[in-house]
C-alpha cells in the first residue's frame, strides 16, 4: 500500500501547516532586514557600482535552486526505492520551487551581465549549464504527465530528478574548470572572503532569508499536494464502493 491510500493523518498535516506559517513569518522578517541591509547598509561596490546589489538576490536564488534540486534528487531516489508517495510529493514541491528560483537566477544574471559585459546573454559555461538545469527540471514536469499511468510518470520523472542533479556541481565548478567570464567566488574561497565585511554580512542575511522562504513555501506546497492526493484517493474509494452510483465519464 502506498501513501495515497493510507488514512488521513490530520495531526501530521496540521504540524506541517504550523511549521510553514512559522517559517513564513521568520522569512518575512528576515527578508525585510535583508532588503534594508541591501539598500542602506552594504556599501556600493567599487568596480561594478550599483548593479552589484543584484548580487544579493542572484546568489541566494542560485543557492536555493541548488538546494531545491538536491532535495528533488534525494527524495526521488527514496521514492524509487520505497515507493512512498510522501517522498514524491516533496520532490514535486521542491522541483516547482527550484524552477521558480532558477528563473529568478536567469533573469537577474542578464540584468547584471548587460552592464558588466555589455550583453544580455553570453554563452559562457556557468550560464549555459544553469539554463540546461532549468530545461532539465521543466522536463521533469513534462515527464510526469507524458504517460497514461501516473505511477509510471512519477518513476520516469524521479529518474530524471536524480540524473539532473549531476548538473549542480558542474555549475559550481565551471568557473574553476573552464575559461569563464562569470565572476570568481568572493565569499567562499580557501583564502577567506575578499569582499568588504558589510557585503559579506548582507549576503549571509539574504541567504538565510531566502532559505527560510524556500522551506516555508516547500511545506505549504507539500501540504497542498498531500491534501490533493487524499481527495483523489477518497474519490476513487467512493467510486469503487459497492452500491455507489457510477460517476459520469469514469470507467470502472
Amino acid at each position: 500500500m502506498n501513501g495515497t491510500n493510507a488514512p488521513v493523518d490530520t495531526g501530521s498535516l496540521q504540524g506541517v501547516r504550523r511549521w510553514s506559517v512559522g517559517l513564513g513569518f521568520l522569512a518575512a522578517t528576515t527578508l525585510v532586514l535583508s532588503f534594508w541591509m541591501i539598500f542602506f547598509y552594504a556599501p556600493t561596490e567599487r568596480e561594478m557600482g550599483i548593479v552589484q546589489r543584484i548580487f544579493y538576490v542572484h546568489v541566494p536564488s542560485a543557492w536555493v535552486a541548488f538546494l531545491a534540486f538536491g532535495i528533488v534528487a534525494l527524495c526521488s531516489l527514496g521514492y524509487l526505492w520505497l515507493k512512498d508517495e510522501r517522498l514524491d510529493a516533496i520532490a514535486l514541491a521542491s522541483a516547482e520551487l527550484g524552477v521558480v528560483f532558477t528563473t529568478i537566477v536567469l533573469i537577474t544574471g542578464p540584468l547584471w551581465g548587460k552592464i558588466a559585459w555589455g550583453a544580455w546573454w553570453v554563452w559562457e559555461p556557468r550560464l549555459t549549464l544553469t539554463l540546461l538545469l532549468w530545461f532539465i527540471y521543466v522536463g521533469y514536469f513534462i515527464l510526469r504527465g507524458a504517460t497514461d499511468s501516473p505511477e509510471r510518470g512519477k518513476r520516469f520523472a524521479a529518474i530524471l530528478g536524480v540524473v539532473g542533479a549531476v548538473d549542480i556541481p558542474l555549475i559550481h565548478l565551471s568557473v574553476q574548470w573552464f575559461r569563464s567570464q562569470h565572476p570568481k567566488t568572493v565569499i567562499m574561497n580557501p583564502e577567506g572572503p575578499t569582499a568588504a565585511p558589510q557585503i559579506v554580512q548582507t549576503l549571509l542575511v539574504s541567504l538565510l532569508a531566502f532559505t527560510l522562504l524556500f522551506f516555508s513555501l516547500l511545506l505549504a506546497r507539500y501540504l497542498v499536494e498531500r491534501l490533493q492526493g487524499r481527495i483523489d484517493a477518497l474519490r476513487v474509494a467512493a467510486t469503487l464502493r459497492p452500491g455507489a452510483p457510477a460517476s459520469r465519464g469514469v470507467s470502472v
